[in-house]
């Protein structure tokens, strides 16, 4: 985060932050992530959740001091998936399911593939197909046909694992 200002020298920084939508906020120190907390340029290494804060930096003079407009910063997150599908055998017109675990921010979404001669492709409900766009992908009445390779795209707003 940049600050442009001006005014008469010296001028001097302080950037604080807070996780209240009340205020509250403390000041930061250069360490660990932070670096630049004097200064008009706050830096934040290796941003994770909960660097998930207002910032707002406070520049002093001989005259006086002003406070900027609080800056909020949002950390998005991919999905993750916690729990992979597990390789199966099944005899002839049985039924088989595969089921992914995933966790993230906001609503999944899933897309089940199968493997061909161009790649994967997606998968659609049908007759012998359910679950195309759920955790749980369900084959029914599986031939020869169905000896492929399964795989998952799990989704959110954010991006895909």
């Amino acid at each position: 985060m940049t600050v442009v200002a001006s005014g008469a020298a010296p001028l001097v920084y302080q950037w604080q932050a807070t996780n209240s939508a009340a205020g509250g906020f403390t000041n930061l120190t250069d360490g660990g992530q932070v670096s630049g907390s004097q200064s008009n340029v706050l830096a934040i290494a290796n941003v994770a959740a909960g660097n998930a804060l207002a910032y707002q930096v406070i520049v002093t003079n001989n005259y006086g001091s002003v406070t900027s407009a609080p800056a909020i910063l949002s950390v998005l997150s991919v999905p993750i998936i916690n729990s992979q599908p597990v390789s199966q055998s099944t005899l002839s017109g049985s039924t088989v399911s595969f089921t992914v675990g995933a966790t993230g921010v906001g609503t999944l979404g899933y897309q089940w593939q199968a493997s061909g001669a161009a790649g994967y492709t997606n998968l659609m409900d049908n007759g012998s197909v359910s679950g195309s766009g759920t955790s749980t992908l369900t084959l029914t009445g599986v031939t020869t046909n169905f000896a492929l390779a399964y795989q998952v795209i799990v989704t959110n707003a954010n991006r895909a694992s």
